[in-house]
């Protein structure tokens, strides 16, 4: 006995050692989608296997019964050979099994639910349509948990067959769900945060009494990460007798302070620096600071924000800002200060618009005009809308701006003048992985004297994001001395392919074209360039040469830039 178990031990040491033999698969007679399904239920063939033939066979039976009948083929036959490491298989389907018409019975409230009432009347067993297992396991789960997210939290199956009547090639599905008592929220409970009561009620998109539903559930959660108030959230759950759902919630307030330093580099800035301070929680009302630091070469720039959230903390807030700019790019210099304030809007969750007035304190000097100084109160107003999803590499996504300000002599300005700049950029991919992006910007001023119009608000072009080939703002009408003084109107827009070229590799084609003009006859400056994509862990890095066409630009430029697309 001991030298039978012992015999017994070292075949299962040697069967476990054993390395899996890569076999070739090749099945005919099957159509595509019920080949590989049933490649997929034979899996690996190991040499044990293959070395005794009663293992294989039962293998492959069971395989090969389980695959097929999945399809709706019920009376499947196969034959096999094997010849070295190539296994082949000869299937003969026969004749499918087709649905018939499905029985549903949906007991209780939950029959009124529109959902559920949608996915009964567009159910996919359809007459005469072949069986597919996994249709059926697919739309049983479906039926549940519609029910369940809605509210019907008890909802279960009372009877859910398929039944399959072989000799008739005919199969019907019975579905029959006991829904239950409806489930309302209830009490909503927070600790652990030091923010007011009515400002965390204010985060919560539950409406007290209202029917359950997991959508709003998970918004709540949503909103609460969103909000970035806290560093834990913990939402929990509970299921009362009287069909009400308990919420309480456990959070844990964010840092007081929060900091980041950041360095990069782009061709238009050169190497940058930026220093970011934070206070996501001022008071127990949820305002809100920041301040950023931001130094480059050609740029220095120091803002502060102050954040004041109503009602709908996410959606709604009065905001304050307050900044300090030195600028030297081409034949600009300005040092530019700044207080604004807004009432800041979102809806339809992917609009921003923006309603205020900045009070601005401008020196500056253009081209080889002499250097002035203004002072004066701009009311403005913005509308933004930006759909992009939050990966390295985004196949879809659009954005959309309109931004109009002005001024008159009444409030500080030099002049009276009205500023709207608008524009669109979009991502298609019609070809998949491939990717099309376009651009098109516009901006006018109107006004009767563009020389007294400040040199932040008149329009420049030309860069990393506008028209590369050329320098950052080096585009715009000059004066008689060749200098830049910047345009009464814009025109922006180019086109962009971009392919995958390996796993985090993009190649592209583009042309760029555009202007920052006073008179329709000035010309347009067009490029067309190549480029590459690095799909970072980090961000989207794009690198981009670019030549003029038809202009006295001559040579060519290397544009560099961090950030999604659009």
């Amino acid at each position: 006995m001991f030298r039978r178990a012992i015999l017994r031990l070292a075949a299962l040491l040697l069967c476990s050692g054993i390395a899996h033999a890569q076999i070739t698969i090749e099945i005919d007679g099957a159509d595509k989608a019920l080949a590989e399904n049933i490649r997929n239920h034979i899996g690996e063939v190991s040499e044990v296997e293959q070395q005794r033939p009663r293992l294989l066979r039962k293998k492959l039976d069971n395989s090969v019964r389980d695959a097929t009948q999945a399809l709706g083929f019920y009376e499947a036959t196969y034959t096999y050979s094997l010849d070295g490491d190539l296994l082949t298989l000869h299937v003969t389907p026969g004749e499918p099994v087709l649905w018939d018409a499905p029985q549903f019975d949906i007991r209780g409230e939950a029959a009124q639910l529109k959902e559920l009432r949608k996915l009964l009347e567009n159910n996919p067993f359809q007459h005469r349509q072949q069986v597919n297992h996994g249709t059926y396991d697919t739309f049983k789960r479906q039926l549940l948990e519609i029910a369940q997210e809605n509210g019907f939290l008890d909802a279960h199956y009372l009877q859910s067959k398929l039944i399959v009547d072989i000799e008739h090639h005919r199969a019907a599905v019975i579905l029959q769900v006991e829904g239950g008592d409806r489930y309302r929220f209830g009490e909503i409970t927070y600790d652990g945060s030091s923010l007011a009561p009515d400002v965390l009620r204010n985060l919560s998109p539950i409406e007290s009494n209202s029917f359950y539903n997991k959508r709003t559930l998970a918004k709540l959660q949503r909103n609460l990460q969103q909000s970035r108030y806290f560093r834990e959230i913990d939402v929990r759950t509970d299921k009362r007798a009287d069909h009400y759902l308990t919420i309480a919630v456990h959070l844990s307030d964010a840092p007081r302070h929060q900091f980041s330093i950041g360095a990069g580099y782009g061709t238009d800035t050169g190497p940058r620096a930026k220093f970011r301070w934070e206070r996501p929680r001022v008071n127990d009302r949820g305002h809100k600071l920041a301040t950023n630091l931001e130094v480059s070469q050609s740029q220095q720039t120091l803002n502060f924000e102050y954040h004041i959230p109503l009602a709908k903390p996410l959606d709604q807030s009065i905001n304050f800002t307050t900044s300090w700019e030195h600028k030297a790019i081409q034949d600009t210099s300005s040092t530019l200060g700044s207080f604004g304030t807004f009432y800041s809007d979102r809806y339809a969750q992917t609009w921003t618009a923006n309603y205020g007035a900045t009070l601005y304190d401008e020196n500056y000097r253009q081209g080889s005009e002499p250097r002035k100084h203004t002072t004066y109160l701009a009311p403005e107003t913005n509308f933004t809308q930006l759909v992009l999803p939050e990966v390295v590499d985004p196949l879809s996504g659009r954005k959309v701006w309109f931004d109009i300000l002005g001024s008159t002599p009444s409030l500080g300005a030099p002049t009276n003048f009205l500023r709207v700049d608008t524009g669109y950029k979009q991502i298609f991919n019609p070809f998949g992985q491939q990717l099309l992006i376009g651009r098109i910007e516009f901006g006018a001023i109107a006004t009767d004297r563009i020389d007294l119009i400040p040199a932040s608000q008149r329009f420049f072009t030309g860069g990393d994001q506008t028209v590369r080939g050329y320098d950052y703002e080096s585009l715009a009408t000059t004066d008689a001395n060749g200098e830049l003084i910047g345009g009464r109107y814009l025109n922006v827009a180019s086109a962009e392919y971009s392919f995958k070229v390996a796993d985090r590799w993009r190649a592209a084609v583009f042309t760029d074209t555009g202007r920052a003009f006073n008179n329709s006859d000035e010309s347009w400056h067009k490029s067309v360039g190549v480029g590459a994509r690095w799909l970072s862990p980090v961000g989207q890095i794009r690198v981009d040469l670019a030549f003029p066409v038809n202009d006295s630009v001559k040579g060519w430029r290397l544009h560099i830039f961090i950030g999604p697309p659009l």
